[in-house]
């Protein structure tokens, strides 16, 4: 039988055994502090904060999407920050922790969205689109001819 070693001594039968009971004891300890005990806690804070979160992310996704340019968007941004960061701060440290799993994915799905949605806005601002003419560039295998938003509209002015 291997011999235990516990801190540079060598352990008796009878230590090994008491050894090996202490370490499952503490690990089935370990094991039933890390279940989710959430029977009887009361969750009303975390359903509020999970409604108000997703009301303050619909909201801003909302006005994200109608921003005309990179100031606004940037202004919204900065308010978004600062009123998430606020709600967050109303509730106790743990309260997120009480979401369910269902309620965290939403969360995050819309955080996800939101951040894609002021990005991809802010990469559109600062590379104006210009678009092909089809036409012209079906009909001619070489032509590179270009309609941008300015031509565009000193030709409406002109008519």
């Amino acid at each position: 039988m291997r011999k235990l070693f516990y801190g540079g001594f060598k352990l008796t039968p009878r230590g090994q055994i008491l050894a090996i009971t202490g370490s499952l004891l503490l690990l089935c300890a370990a094991a039933q502090g890390c279940r989710n005990n959430n029977k009887g806690v009361d969750r009303s804070p975390a359903r509020e904060l999970y409604g108000r979160s997703l009301k303050l992310l619909r909201l801003y996704t909302d006005s994200t999407k109608a921003s005309r340019d990179s100031a606004t968007l940037l202004a919204l941004a900065e308010r978004f920050d600062k009123k998430l960061t606020n709600l967050n701060y109303e509730y106790p440290p743990e309260t997120t922790l009480m979401f369910t799993e269902g309620e965290n994915d939403t969360v995050i799905r819309l955080t996800a969205r939101y951040v894609e949605l002021r990005d991809s806005l802010l990469y559109r601002f600062a590379h104006p689109l210009e678009v092909r003419d089809t036409v012209a560039s079906d009909s001619l295998p070489g032509d590179t001819t270009f309609i941008s938003h300015r031509s565009q509209s000193k030709e409406s002015i002109k008519v």
